[in-house]
Formats: structure tokens, C-alpha cells, sequence
């Protein structure tokens, strides 16, 4: 059976490992690998033990923004903080934050703690009740206070 030319493996630094088809034909059997940043993993598991004490999975990829997401919609960089969306057959979701609009560490985290409220309504409040009462929840256990996620700095 012929399934259309064969994919051509292509790099992106950091973030994707996957093939690219010149065609849809192209993607039977295809897989995209996608890896977490290692840092950003890092303070997602912090986050989730300290302050949502493991309520969230730990099959979640936390990444910065990719040359993938920039062919999606241009300049989403420049545009969007960050986003969570459902994930893959790996990863319960993803989680994406934008470097641009995120140049320190601080303004990092307070984009991936905003992001780990919406994983703990399931994505299905945008900024309404629910997801405040996890925003509450979360300075309730000392997130927002001095050095809560970096010695000496706050996140809001």
C-alpha cells in the first residue's frame, strides 16, 4: 500500500522531534514526540506538590513557544503569555509559554502557575468561578508570598 512520499525528519530545537509529510497521505503510523523543557518541568512539579498538592498529572509537557506553534498562527509569541490545551496520547496536556512576553523568570512562573489553574479545572473555566477559586486556593498555600518559587522575589 502506498501511503504517499516518505517523511522527511526534521529538528526543532528543543521542543519537537517529528516527521513532516509533504502531504496528509504522509501521516499514517506518524508519531509526535513532544519534550517538556526540563527547567519549566521542573517548577510544574514544585508548583503541583507545594501548592495544588498533586492534584495535577505529572503527564503534562511544559515547553516555551516553537517554530511549530509560530506556523499555527503567526506572531502567537508576541500575542499570548502562555496556554494550556489537552495534550497527546502521551501527555494528558500541554502547556506553552511564550519567552517573548515572559523575559524574566518571574513572569514565567506567574504564567505557569496561571496555566496550572486552568489544568485543576480540567480547561473548562476560562477565568470564571472556578478557575478564581484555584487562583484563591493556591495564595491561600503561599504561592504569591516573597520566595514562595524564587529565593527572594514574588510572582505577582
Amino acid at each position: 500500500m502506498n501511503y504517499g512520499p516518505e517523511p522527511q525528519p526534521i529538528l526543532l530545537v528543543g521542543a519537537f522531534l517529528f516527521s513532516r509529510p509533504e502531504s496528509a497521505e504522509g501521516m499514517v503510523g506518524m508519531e509526535i514526540a513532544v519534550r517538556s523543557d526540563k527547567t519549566l518541568k521542573r517548577y510544574y512539579r514544585i508548583i503541583n506538590k507545594k501548592y495544588f498538592l498533586n492534584a495535577l498529572p505529572d503527564n503534562v509537557c511544559v515547553r516555551f513557544v516553537n517554530e511549530e506553534d509560530k506556523d499555527e498562527e503567526e506572531k502567537c509569541e508576541e500575542n499570548y503569555y502562555g496556554w494550556a490545551e489537552r495534550g497527546d496520547d502521551r501527555h494528558k496536556y500541554l502547556i506553552v509559554i511564550s519567552k517573548v512576553k515572559n523575559p524574566g523568570w518571574t513572569a514565567k512562573l506567574a504564567t505557569l502557575t496561571h496555566e496550572c489553574c486552568h489544568l485543576n479545572t480540567d480547561l473548562k473555566d476560562d477565568h470564571g468561578p472556578a478557575f478564581e477559586a484555584q487562583r484563591q486556593m493556591i495564595a491561600d498555600r503561599g504561592i504569591f508570598r516573597k520566595g514562595a518559587l524564587l529565593r527572594g522575589l514574588t510572582i505577582f
